[in-house]
């Protein structure tokens, strides 16, 4: 059952951001798109969820479903 989604988007002071579907402050903030995808997968994929990754203009890019791992 999937339950929780992450988005990788930008920053507005610089940088991208990773952070839960609903949050209002990141998770982590990371200097290029490529290091917050990195790390936005390998959480989602431990936990089961969607990652949101958008584009600079806020804009969705593509949507990956991850199912919880087990064991």
């Amino acid at each position: 059952m999937i339950t929780s989604g992450r988005h990788v988007i930008s920053g507005l002071r610089g940088g991208w951001r990773v952070r839960m579907t609903g949050a209002h402050k990141a998770t982590r903030v990371f200097p290029t798109r490529e290091e917050a995808i990195a790390f936005a997968r390998a959480e989602t994929r431990r936990e089961g969820g969607d990652l949101f990754i958008h584009n600079d203009d806020g804009t969705v890019d593509d949507v990956r479903t991850y199912e919880r791992r087990v064991g």
